[in-house]
């Protein structure tokens, strides 16, 4: 499969993130300042990625979750834990589209640490753009493949697009959607990576 390139997946990110920076703050009813937060937050990412250009991906992930885990925003420490999940889920593995569920998964803290072939979401994902695995489905459990499933009929149902169906399986079982301004924050970087794999 080809490759994607991590600092461009962070950059689409951070644009969507600071293009609804206002819209963030406001929904942080505790604070008022979490889109002001995420802003900080993926420019340290990308910064980290960008001042190691050569490292392999998973390094990158760890690079960016160290810069974010020396910020004091409780945001910060929640993504400096899912940045370094992230690089554990493609340690070993080029950015490609095929462990990019796994990745996002990992960052969302929605248990995306599981290999490839195990992966509910990616199991999913893999019928959806016709990757048809026959062998992977025995390691599939399937309880775990009904809840996925479940969740990306749910949205698509509600007329929700490919993109936003996974996302919300994804965020279903990821600890932010517990508070609204981190599930706002968790859906637009969720989507923000995602929509790459649909982008012909």
């Amino acid at each position: 499969m080809a490759k994607l390139d991590l600092l461009s997946l962070l950059k689409n990110a951070a644009q969507a993130i600071e293009e609804n920076q206002s819209t963030l703050n406001q929904a942080d009813s505790w604070n008022g300042n979490h889109g002001d937060n995420m802003v900080e937050i993926f420019n340290l990412a990308t910064q980290a990625i960008k001042n190691n250009p050569s490292a392999s991906p998973a390094e990158q992930l760890t690079e960016a979750g160290k810069a974010l885990a020396a910020s004091k925003s409780g945001s910060a420490q929640v993504y400096a834990d899912g940045f370094a999940q992230a690089a554990e889920s493609i340690q070993g593995k080029e950015m490609t589209p095929e462990n990019l569920v796994p990745m996002v998964q990992s960052l969302m803290g929605a248990g995306g640490q599981s290999s490839d072939v195990d992966n509910p979401i990616t199991g999913l994902l893999g019928g959806l753009l016709g990757d048809a695995s026959s062998d992977q489905d025995d390691k599939l459990d399937l309880g775990d493949v009904i809840n996925a499933g479940f969740s990306f009929v749910k949205s698509k149902n509600k007329g929700e697009d490919t993109v936003s169906s996974l996302v919300s399986a994804i965020m279903g079982s990821s600890p932010s959607a517990q508070s609204l301004h981190r599930s706002q924050s968790g859906e637009l970087v969720a989507s923000s990576l995602l929509k790459s794999l649909f982008d012909k």
